[in-house]
């Protein structure tokens, strides 16, 4: 039996009311009782930029440096408070409170101290958050909070100086040569803010260095998949799950390793070459997939699983830094300059002894 019409429940017209734009613009009054708002225009540790993730030494001292520009001050204004925030113990690291008298007319200020963990973590926990907050101290008494712009939010970990071995040295050395080897391609590369590009390359010259200590590829069966699933579970440790991308679309093909934006191509050889020449294959595409992640600064990591027979090399020898080019032999970018950092990741093929 059909249903008459009339008993059909209809829909009811709903009126979106409608907010005035000027209701959202503050009156004079709230904005003098906003929260005045600085910036940290510049972060140094023992005078070094810093990366993203801070990389420090458990019960050493460091040297902590910040600039501050200042905005919106009113006349009550007398100074200015900075109240460092951890998730760890407050025994557990020393990061004094610091404070800075006001001068009329100047928004300029630079603050100084000391910062010093006591005991380092383990090899698998996650990077120490803490937080620097900034209180207006004024004339009545009270003090405002402020809004910062910058770095305020600062990640640490903390690593422990007697498993720092000899070859952890080697592995410094060798980013230290990265650093100067880029700085003659990317002038002034340092001061662009490639902290991410710092890190991941810090990652996979200690990720060269675990595997010369304590190799984990010993068969020449190994594939690329195989050498793609354990750097980028290693990487997963070391940065987050979220900040590592595996085979990621990159123009005609796919990345194979996407780690905070950052392009890490991987190769892998099976025969006896030196670096320059594994590279040299290899610059055209790990450049194609730097260029179309719209970055200056790409990865070439490649495993070789050549038989040895001699020891390997130190990882200083293994890392090699050159200009990005195309099959072609020429500039990529004409409007910018590529840097491809290559690094060598060693098997341990050793040939049989003979003996029985």
């Amino acid at each position: 039996m059909p249903i008459p019409q009339h008993d059909l429940p209809m829909p009811e017209r709903w009126h979106r009311p409608i907010r005035r734009q000027n209701m959202e613009i503050p009156t004079e009054q709230e904005r003098e009782q906003s929260h005045a708002s600085i910036a940290f225009a510049k972060v140094l540790i023992d005078g070094q930029e810093i990366p993203q993730t801070i990389s420090m030494v458990a019960g050493r001292i460091h040297d902590i440096k910040i600039d501050i520009e200042l905005s919106q001050l009113d006349g009550k204004a007398q100074a200015l408070h900075l109240i460092p925030l951890s998730v760890l113990p407050e025994d557990e690291y020393i990061f004094p409170k610091q404070s800075v008298a006001l001068e009329k007319g100047k928004n300029h200020y630079e603050i100084e101290g000391h910062l010093q963990f006591k005991h380092a973590q383990s090899d698998l926990s996650g990077p120490i958050d803490t937080k620097i907050q900034v209180y207006l101290h004024k004339s009545d008494g009270t003090n405002e909070p402020c809004t910062v712009f910058g770095q305020s939010q600062l990640k640490f970990r903390i690593l422990d100086e007697a498993r720092l071995s000899a070859q952890g040295q080697v592995e410094v050395k060798a980013i230290q040569k990265v650093s100067k080897d880029l700085g003659a391609i990317i002038p002034n590369w340092a001061e662009r803010g490639y902290f991410n590009e710092i890190e991941i390359i810090t990652c996979v010259i200690n990720y060269a260095g675990y595997e010369l200590a304590d190799p984990s590829f010993t068969s020449s069966d190994i594939n690329e998949k195989d050498f793609q699933r354990d750097l980028s579970r290693y990487l997963c440790i070391k940065l987050g799950r979220g900040d590592v991308l595996r085979e990621v679309k990159s123009g005609r093909g796919f990345l194979d390793v996407l780690a905070r934006g950052v392009p890490v191509e991987l190769k892998v050889f099976k025969r006896h070459d030196k670096l320059e020449d594994f590279i040299e294959t290899c610059i055209p595409q790990a450049t194609q997939y730097t260029v179309s992640q719209g970055h200056n600064i790409g990865l070439l990591c490649i495993l070789d699983v050549s038989e040895r027979t001699t020891a390997a090399p130190s990882v200083i020898d293994d890392v090699l830094v050159c200009k990005g080019k195309t099959e072609k032999g020429i500039d990529p970018s004409p409007g910018g300059i590529i840097a491809i950092v290559g690094v060598v990741i060693r098997g341990a093929l050793y040939p049989a002894s003979g003996l029985s």
